[in-house]
């Protein structure tokens, strides 16, 4: 009997062996080329009635902390009380924040999705998020997404 379990033990080591693909994109954050600043505060029709507005100035590429040489996105939010941003029914906005998409940049079919964040400590209210939608000529959400918080 042993000698099955450890046959056995041996031929599911080598099916689960890791496979190592192709790398098909990878994004180190030297410039913004791969991205899409998007501005505004989503209330029409890719927001959820959020009290911010995303701005181009709260998007930054920076050195990684204790990682010279390695660039990474900076998204900055802000209490901007009396900023004068306003949403469409003229409720003051005021808080910033920033928001990139790759919409029309990258679409990955197959394959592994790696990414490394840094998420800093953060009040109540706070939401940060990395998301991915799918790129079938569907509108949210029959084309899919995938949140990772």
């Amino acid at each position: 009997m042993k000698s099955y379990i450890l046959i056995f033990i041996i031929i599911i080591s080598e099916i689960s062996t890791a496979q190592i693909g192709e790398i098909i994109w990878e994004e180190n954050f030297d410039n913004l080329d791969n991205w899409l600043i998007e501005t505004g505060n989503g209330s029409w029709g890719w927001g959820n009635g959020e009290l911010q507005y995303y701005s181009e100035n709260n998007v930054e590429i920076s050195e990684i902390p204790n990682e010279p040489g390695n660039n990474g996105l900076h998204i900055i939010a802000k209490e901007e009380s009396g900023s004068n941003i306003v949403d469409q029914w003229g409720n003051s906005l005021n808080y910033t924040s920033g928001k990139v998409t790759s919409k029309s940049k990258i679409s990955v079919k197959y394959g592994m999705i790696e990414t490394r964040a840094l998420v800093p400590d953060i009040d109540l209210g706070g939401w940060p998020a990395i998301w991915m939608l799918g790129t079938a000529n569907y509108s949210w959400p029959r084309c899919g997404e995938l949140d990772l918080m």
